[in-house]
């Protein structure tokens, strides 16, 4: 393929990546447990062949930056959800939280995985462990049992500049010096599986 490659993931051969600002995703989902009395968190990221993707680091990193800022520390999982069963240590993690417990997973899929945990273990959520997930895909978020809490990412945007990027490429502009371009969340959204006060 000849031309120019914009991205919506970190990608070496692309001249543009259309990114999320994953430091401000893990600061609101810090931000939206503490608002709501929890004194003890957890991060659940998502791995690929042992190694954790680098949305994911960065969204742990600034979880756990945020809620330290504010006194409250972060317990990390031993491992992503990608293979769990009953019995692994991801699972049994989960069991031994203590509670109340806000657990933020890097993405929706990972966070549907820990409440599949939970309904394994017979644990209440949101009332003994809440669950928040990132990218608020409303199909998994409604459906999810009970409905999951989500940071919310734009995507129409990130087509809108991804299309932007590809015109302005074609047109001979350069892309940006880092290659970069983020995309800010627009909140979180609360569904019933962090809707309490701890």
């Amino acid at each position: 393929f000849h031309g120019p490659v914009v991205s919506i993931m970190a990608n070496d051969s692309a001249a543009v990546c259309i990114e999320r600002q994953n430091t401000m995703i893990g600061e609101m989902a810090a931000d939206s447990f503490i608002a709501r009395g929890f004194g003890r968190l957890a991060f659940v990221p998502v791995r690929a062949a042992g190694t954790q993707w680098r949305y994911s680091a960065e969204r742990q990193d600034s979880f756990v930056r945020a809620a330290q800022r504010r006194g409250v520390s972060v317990l990390l999982s031993p491992g992503g959800v990608e293979s769990w069963t009953p019995g692994s240590s991801i699972c049994e993690w989960v069991k031994q939280l203590p509670r109340p417990c806000g657990i933020f997973c890097a993405t929706d899929l990972a966070a549907m995985e820990v409440l599949a945990m939970c309904r394994y273990h017979g644990i209440a959520v949101p009332e003994e462990l809440a669950v928040l997930g990132c990218d608020n895909d409303e199909y998994w978020c409604e459906t999810a049992r009970p409905p999951l809490s989500s940071v919310s990412i734009p995507w129409r945007r990130v087509g809108y500049t991804a299309a932007e990027w590809v015109d302005r490429l074609l047109m001979g502009r350069k892309p940006p010096r880092s290659r970069y371009v983020l995309i800010e969340p627009t909140g979180v959204v609360v569904r019933q599986s962090t809707d309490v006060v701890a």
